[in-house]
């Protein structure tokens, strides 16, 4: 299969999954509980209920941040080519990454500079 046959069946797996997880985090998002508006038969059933709601809670959101990553990854024009330096992003990460916008070695300078801006911000 060529490269660009392969870069095809990642975009429409990588769509199959944005459809995929649209519609698990609409229907967690139906199950997230106010607190307030249960009616518990004691201190326990309440606090397992937050404790549910919190679980879900979380992992809604790393949902949320696997949907952008697939969103920004599909609206490239270059799918398969990295943001950083231009080249092919190899197709052994993209099999593994399918979302990956980034090859490696710029992925690693992009998540060091990110870090060193945080530290920057935090000593201010």
């Amino acid at each position: 299969m060529s490269r660009q046959e392969e870069i095809i069946r990642l975009r429409e797996l990588l769509t199959q999954k944005r459809n995929a997880l649209r519609k698990s985090l609409h229907a967690d998002l139906r199950l997230l509980r106010d607190p307030r508006s249960q009616n518990h038969g004691n201190v326990s059933d309440a606090a397992n209920a937050l404790a549910d709601d919190e679980v879900s809670t979380r992992l809604a959101e790393e949902a949320c941040r696997e949907l952008e990553r697939i969103d920004h990854a599909l609206s490239s024009t270059n799918f398969g080519v990295c943001e950083g330096c231009g080249k092919r992003i190899p197709m052994a990460r993209l099999m593994a990454l399918p979302y990956a916008t980034r090859c490696v070695n710029c992925q690693r300078e992009h998540e060091e500079n990110k870090e060193v801006s945080t530290a920057t911000v935090d000593a201010i």
